[in-house]
């Protein structure tokens, strides 16, 4: 190496606040090959392959109750069924309060109510017990309840550790009914069917699917909320919440045509995201998902089918269009890959304009030279394309050349990486992230070596001090200090040399009765929860029973 790089870790923790959460993070590619065409947009960025932590916790969350006289009570509260505890501080004593003494306590981005008099096994309970608050709809109430069958009922009957049922009572009634009841959707909801198309569909999976029933609840949910003009509201990380006073963003639901919802996302008056969408919650989008600068202007569109990205769309800020390409998954020979690897994305270029308005994309076997500059560091691109495929992106640094990871040639030692870092974020505390429910994806940028090794690198974004400094310890003591991320490398007699790619790191907080912020936006199922957990028994972690939990840590 003709020149020895000094190592730089800088946590940008003020771009968080700016450009209204389009996180800028220059022209880089990750490991999957996916371009990040200058900015982290946190509604469309779903790298297939990644670093997670999505964490099972009970920790205690920013919350307060109304005690009997309807004061409010402000501080820390951790749910547990039949109880919450609470306490004003971290060192001060913890109260156990029962569904008996108070009426409505809030956790997180989530309400919950005293209920009684509702149906569990067929048979009407009386007894006074905690339910999630969904919504109010056209004179009914929703809510969630969540019933935790003793230890010998999971062992012996094969229960599961949470059981959880959907209720709905209406506002002249006493009684809380089933909304899923023996495979049918509750009456009350088939008036929506010819208002809202898909849903009656909807409600049929809704007879096995317990999950199905809460998206026809939040489907109907939106149909109200377009209707009388209310936005949708998210916190700082894109949880859904009800009140104002708590959001960062807002969606407002600008059209309905016929199957397809279009939300427009803002912070204040600066509008981020339009979006298209086919069904909720899951949320699938469908259509044109198109992202906007600062000042209003589209800065890119992504063309959706089924949720899966297909063609996109790059401007520059006077409106031109600079660059188009195709995006398509390429599926290798079953016996050639592994079992943690997914089918690679390819992206074929349709044209890429230069200077002076011309396409440079050809379509004979002619290498055309195009170069780009990143608009936030002034790094000058040198990019080599042939037949519309990117061969080569690279720019010059003093005396050496750093190449950009543009396609999946290159392969990454993921899981060894993924191991210790399961092993690492298990003995770390930072309550007060989980008492804020932050969560986000951290993106690592590294420099490996021709010999594979990690040799410098920087944190490209922030999501809260305590995931920022915990991140900052582990890609230094794991990463930066030589770290073989890639087990060959080509040029190996070339010193000045190195490879730029950018690994993603996903922090997310499961509780039993919130799923992780992205679940819902990227298809986070429980398919993947069970791999994660079988990830963590395979690396000899004691594997967390319902309600699953690590106390005290993320």
């Amino acid at each position: 190496m003709k020149k020895k790089i000094t190592l730089t870790l800088l946590l940008l923790s003020f771009l968080c606040k700016m450009l209204y959460a389009q996180i800028p993070v220059g022209l880089k590619y990750d490991i999957n090959g996916i371009p990040l065409n200058g900015y982290l947009d946190p509604l469309i960025y779903n790298p297939k392959e990644k670093i997670t932590g999505i964490y099972y916790s009970d920790a205690y969350e920013k919350g307060y109750y109304f005690d009997a006289d309807g004061r409010k009570i402000t501080g820390l509260i951790r749910f547990k069924g039949d109880k919450i505890f609470f306490k004003d501080g971290k060192t001060e004593s913890r109260d156990k309060i029962k569904p008996q003494e108070i009426k409505q306590f809030v956790i997180g981005v989530d309400s919950f109510i005293t209920i009684s008099n509702f149906y569990r096994y067929g048979q009407i309970k009386f007894e006074r017990t905690y339910a999630q608050y969904i919504a109010a709809l056209d004179g009914y109430t929703f809510v969630k309840h969540y019933f935790f069958p003793s230890g010998m009922a999971q062992q012996n009957a094969g229960q599961p550790p949470v059981i959880e049922t959907y209720l709905m009572k209406a506002d002249d009634s006493e009684t809380w009914e089933l909304v899923n009841n023996n495979g049918r959707v509750h009456k009350s909801m088939e008036k929506y069917w010819s208002l809202i198309p898909n849903l009656e569909k909807k409600s049929k999976t809704a007879q096995s699917q317990t999950e199905a029933a809460f998206s026809i609840i939040k489907t109907v949910s939106y149909y109200n909320k377009h209707r009388a003009g209310t936005p949708v509201y998210y916190d700082e990380y894109w949880q859904e919440v009800s009140d104002p006073a708590q959001a960062t963003y807002r969606a407002e639901i600008r059209d309905r045509h016929d199957s397809i919802w279009t939300f427009d996302y803002y912070r204040d008056q600066a509008k981020l995201f339009s979006a298209h969408y086919s069904s909720f919650y899951p949320h699938v989008k469908e259509g044109t998902f198109s992202l906007y600068y600062p000042d209003g202007k589209i800065r890119e569109t992504v063309l959706y089918e089924k949720d899966q990205p297909k063609e996109t769309r790059l401007f520059d800020e006077l409106g031109r269009q600079t660059c188009h390409y195709l995006i398509t998954e390429k599926q290798r020979d079953i016996k050639k890959r592994k079992t943690e690897d997914a089918d690679q994305e390819s992206l074929r270029f349709v044209s890429v304009v230069n200077t002076v308005g011309e396409n440079i994309i050809k379509t004979n076997s002619e290498r055309i030279v195009h170069t780009v500059v990143d608009p936030f560091d002034k790094s000058a691109y040198t990019y080599l394309f042939q037949n519309g495929t990117l061969l080569q992106c690279y720019r010059l640094q003093d005396k050496d050349t750093v190449f950009q990871t543009v396609n999946r040639d290159l392969d990454f030692k993921i899981a060894p990486l993924q191991k210790k870092f399961d092993s690492y974020i298990l003995e770390k505390e930072y309550d007060e992230a989980l008492s804020d429910n932050a969560q986000g994806i951290l993106l690592v940028s590294v420099w490996i070596d021709h010999k594979g090794a990690v040799r410098s690198g920087k944190i490209l974004n922030s999501i809260h001090p305590e995931i920022d400094s915990l991140a900052n310890e582990f890609v230094k003591e794991n990463l930066f200090s030589g770290y073989k991320l890639v087990p060959s490398m080509k040029n190996k007699k070339r010193d000045a040399f190195f490879v730029e790619t950018v690994i993603p790191f996903e922090f997310g907080i499961n509780r039993f009765y919130r799923k992780p912020v992205r679940y819902y936006n990227n298809n986070f199922n429980f398919l993947m929860m069970d791999q994660m957990t079988n990830r963590m028994m395979m690396n000899n972690f004691k594997v967390p029973v319902a309600p699953p939990r690590f106390p005290g840590r993320f």
